[in-house]
C-alpha cells in the first residue's frame, strides 16, 4: 500500500500500480490484521489481550 504522493493518482491510498485501494479491501486488511494479533495473544496465553482485540 503506497500513498498517492508517488502516482499520479487523484485518490489519497492506492496499490502498487497506483489503483485506488477501496473501503472494503481496507476493512479487510484490518481484520485480517486484528485476526492475527488475537491468535498471537491467545498464544502467548494472554486470554485478556484476545478478549480486547476481538
Amino acid at each position: 500500500m503506497r500513498y498517492a504522493s508517488q502516482h499520479l493518482s487523484p485518490f489519497l491510498i492506492v496499490n502498487e500500480r497506483g489503483k485506488r485501494m477501496s473501503w472494503s479491501i481496507l476493512r479487510n486488511r484490518w481484520a485480517d490484521a486484528r485476526e492475527a494479533a488475537k491468535v498471537k495473544a491467545e498464544l502467548e496465553k494472554k486470554p485478556d489481550r484476545a478478549n480486547r482485540i476481538a
